[in-house]
């Protein structure tokens, strides 16, 4: 038997022992979870850098278009066939003090043709990638387009800019057409590039050579008989004439101090022009320009 003495002290380093061993386990299971937290903390997110593409600015052939309210609209044709310029309208409410972007269809690369009752009123023919023209139509100044069945309008083909008419695909002479000007949907008047004037009035059936004008940069007519072109004019950097005879004959009338004349529209007596990068509009027939914007 044991002492009493003996049996105490074998108790006490038996409990000694076991604290020590609790207090290394709890020391060992505090280090594993301070680990395992290191290990498992969620990994910092970055937000993805979001490339925005750059705005394309427009460009291509100019043209413009004198609505039935005497709003001027500006057109930039942009392309369809993988050049860089982008297409757009603006629209002037006050003789071309100053435009207003006009928001076109989605995915139109090409604007080819325009015609406006009014600001609000709007009749495109557009193109997008495929270059294939397509007609659309708005009734609240572009903020809402209704895709139609058949771009029966006037227009320059894209690709091959070849005169299109409401009849479809048409040759009225010559292949190098510089200036369409649609009248009504039955007359239509088309300068080639070799100053050759010619005219249908019955939708581009028959075409007969009307008139000449050298060096013509643009043109358009208001009526059958009265029109109005630009060309380059001795001293004067871009000359307007006016013919009263369905353009078999033209008479000089004013000067506009820029170049190149790029487009023009007329509707009676008002008429504007784009000549080097600015609008210019003469309220009496050509004679006196001003530099609207």
């Amino acid at each position: 038997m044991l002492p009493q003495r003996l049996k105490i002290a074998i108790v006490v380093v038996l409990a000694v022992i076991n604290a020590g061993l609790l207090f290394l386990v709890t020391q060992k299971m505090a280090e594993s979870e301070v680990t395992a937290g290191e290990v498992i903390s969620t990994p910092t997110t970055s937000t993805p850098t979001v490339t925005e593409e750059p705005e394309v600015e427009p460009g291509g052939p100019q043209g413009l278009v004198i609505a039935g309210d005497g709003s001027i609209l500006r057109i930039f044709g942009g392309s369809c066939d993988g050049g860089e310029a982008g297409p757009g309208i603006s629209v002037s409410s006050d003789t071309g003090g100053s435009f207003d972007d006009v928001r076109l269809p989605e995915d139109v690369r090409s604007v080819l043709s325009l015609t406006a009752r009014n600001a609000d009123d709007l009749d495109v023919v557009a193109a997008s990638d495929d270059c294939e023209p397509v007609r659309y139509v708005s009734t609240d100044g572009g903020d809402f387009w209704v895709a139609e069945e058949d771009a029966d309008e006037w227009f320059l083909d894209p690709r091959t800019k070849r005169v299109t008419s409401p009849r479809g695909r048409l040759n009225p002479g010559c292949t190098d057409n510089l200036v369409l000007s649609a009248v009504t949907d039955r007359v239509a008047r088309v300068f080639c590039a070799s100053g050759v004037l010619l005219g249908t009035n019955d939708t581009g059936r028959n075409w007969a050579r009307f008139g000449f004008l050298d060096d013509i940069r643009a043109a358009a007519f208001a009526r059958e008989r009265k029109g109005y072109a630009l060309a380059p004019d001795g001293g004067c950097a871009t000359g307007s004439y006016s013919s009263e005879d369905s353009g078999r004959t033209w008479t000089a009338t004013g000067c506009l101090d820029a170049a190149p004349a790029r487009a023009m529209a007329a509707r009676g007596d008002l008429v504007a022009a784009i000549a080097g990068d600015d609008v210019y509009v003469s309220e009496d027939s050509g004679r006196n320009w001003t530099k609207a914007s």
